[in-house]
């Protein structure tokens, strides 16, 4: 059997900071809460031992997480809070980590029949 990649997958749901952000943009965009969350986004990480789920996105996913979720809503960044920090990304996003997801695509080569 061959070795299969693993990978920790983060969920990311909007906080009301990010629904009073868009509600603020040049061309508002005013949804509520659960519109902003209707498909949470999810991203792969490497599995590796953290402490805590705070301590994987201080390690440095949080800031491309960060800049990602703001350009899926609006692509202008000077329109983005300038000061990004781990700290205000928590204040923004609800942040959930799955463990153990095994990623098949890298190896996968079709079905045994």
């Amino acid at each position: 059997m061959e070795e299969l990649e693993s990978r920790l997958a983060v969920s990311i749901r909007a906080k009301e900071p990010v629904r009073e952000w868009l509600a603020g943009l040049p061309s508002p965009i005013t949804l509520s809460l659960e519109q902003i969350n209707v498909e949470p986004s999810v991203y792969l990480v490497p599995d590796r031992d953290y402490d805590d789920d705070i301590e994987l996105l201080k390690g440095g996913y949080w800031e491309s997480i960060f800049e990602h979720e703001l350009d899926n809503w609006w692509s202008e960044p000077h329109d983005w809070p300038q000061e990004r920090t781990s700290d205000l990304f928590l204040d923004w996003f609800e942040v959930e980590v799955h463990g153990m997801i095994v990623d098949l695509a890298e190896n996968w080569d079709g079905y045994d029949d």
